[in-house]
């Protein structure tokens, strides 16, 4: 959940992560998924090639920023 608890983010088996408004329920980003590689990806609605082991939100000057990791590699990715 993100500090403002206004969203939550989730990772499964699929090695997808998606996130939710706590608010309504809605989904973030539409269903389908596409499997990528390597940095500079879109963070939701991804199929990461590995799975995704850790998720961390962490807000800094009024932006959302988002960091995870997948096998070896760390990223953080602003998210609003």
């Amino acid at each position: 959940m993100d500090p403002s608890e206004r969203f939550i983010f989730v990772t499964g088996q699929d090695r997808v992560i998606r996130g939710w408004s706590v608010f309504n329920g809605q989904l973030l980003c539409g269903p389908e998924a596409e499997t990528v590689t390597g940095k500079g990806v879109m963070l939701l609605n991804t199929r990461f090639e590995e799975g995704v082991s850790d998720i961390q939100i962490v807000e800094n000057a009024h932006e959302l920023h988002f960091w995870y990791s997948t096998g070896s590699a760390l990223y953080n990715q602003t998210i609003l």
